[in-house]
């Protein structure tokens, strides 16, 4: 056998490869598990893109002179209940005991912590304050219920996490009269409360000052108030979601791709039917993303991979048109059975690479979009 035969034989075994619909059925099988595992890798490591609540540092310097003078007020805030807990609406209403430990040796009063707040919140009940003694120090706390809200960056839905964020003011307080220090071991949620679908995977908090220019058509001025920031991260623990969002997508997307798979002399109903079908199919899930999705005006994960597939689904259904035409044509001029299924052949092969690359181009594109 010379060289060209074995040449020939080894690209038409190449060729039957591409045109077995078992070796392709197996390749679709093989892209749906590493699609699924890229969106579950990328569920577990999902990067919180929200803002922080930026603070500046306070000088080391009035620290120290806060601890020689005894004004360092410790707070903190246990959360007991969430009442309303809507990340995707970004609601929330919340039952916390907030608490302050000062030296009652120094400058530090009742009268000068009562009137913290929180920013952008509205505390519904506030309660008289419980005054005890702990470790020799003062320790006053006080019931809330906090209603806020909170916009959250749902870029990366639904695979996403977020940072919420209480903010503790005290507008009758300057920095000089006292200081607030806390940190995250001063967060606490109660074991008992109630979170669906999400897990806290971090608490922090941290204090600093904030500078406001103040207007004035001679002389602007600058004015300082302390912020103490307690954020806790959440990320989304429930499958429920990319369950309902991904897997009719995906269903339907390979619907359409696996026409190409088909043998266009045999199945040429087939073959136009699953195009057009799975096309029209993804134009009415459009409604039905919308649903799941948030009242958002960014592009999410989920629309960009809709888009993505709705392309590739379209281009394969305009192509799937231009061939089945062009055989169509070719039938029309030639009734020679074995010139017909030599082109119906070519025109498989040409439709099972084209299946073969949108795969690829799924798959990298996943890699890609996926945070």
């Amino acid at each position: 056998m010379s060289y060209i035969e074995i040449y020939f034989r080894k690209k038409r075994e190449q060729l039957e490869f591409l045109t077995n619909i078992k070796n392709l059925f197996l390749i679709l099988i093989g892209t749906l598990v590493v699609c699924v595992s890229l969106i579950l890798w990328s569920l577990y490591r999902s990067r919180i893109q929200d803002e922080m609540v930026l603070v500046n540092p306070i000088p080391q310097e009035t620290i120290e002179l806060a601890k020689k003078t005894k004004s360092i007020i410790k707070t903190g805030i246990y959360i007991k209940n969430f009442t309303n807990f809507d990340m995707m609406q970004g609601e929330f209403k919340w039952e916390a005991l907030v608490w302050f430990s000062y030296d009652k040796s120094g400058p530090v009063t009742l009268d000068l912590i009562k009137d913290f707040a929180f920013e952008h919140a509205t505390m519904d009940f506030k309660s008289e304050p419980k005054v005890s003694e702990l470790d020799g120090k003062e320790f006053v706390q006080y019931y809330v219920i906090l209603t806020f809200k909170q916009r959250f960056n749902f870029s990366s839905f639904p695979l996403d996490a977020h940072r919420i964020n209480l903010v503790l003011i005290n507008n009758s307080l300057a920095d000089t009269d006292a200081l607030y220090i806390s940190d995250s071991n001063d967060v606490m949620i109660a074991p008992d409360a109630l979170i669906r679908d999400w897990n806290l995977s971090k608490i922090f908090a941290t204090q600093g000052l904030v500078s406001v220019r103040v207007s004035d058509d001679n002389d602007p001025v600058e004015i300082d108030y302390q912020r103490v920031v307690f954020s806790l991260e959440f990320y989304k623990n429930s499958l429920r979601s990319l369950f309902l969002i991904f897997t009719p997508l995906f269903l339907i997307f390979f619907i359409g791709l696996f026409s190409l798979t088909f043998d266009v002399m045999k199945n040429f109903s087939t073959v136009l039917s699953l195009a057009v079908g799975s096309t029209s199919a993804l134009f009415f899930y459009l409604g039905s993303l919308e649903k799941f999705s948030p009242k958002t005006d960014i592009f999410t994960i989920a629309d960009k991979i809709f888009v993505l597939l709705l392309i590739i689904t379209i281009i394969t259904l305009g192509m799937q048109i231009y061939l089945l035409h062009y055989y169509q044509s070719i039938e029309q001029r030639t009734r020679i059975p074995e010139l017909l299924a030599q082109y119906a052949r070519t025109i498989n092969i040409i439709r099972s690479a084209f299946f073969i690359l949108f795969l690829i181009v799924m798959v990298v594109s996943l890699f890609f979009l996926l945070p």
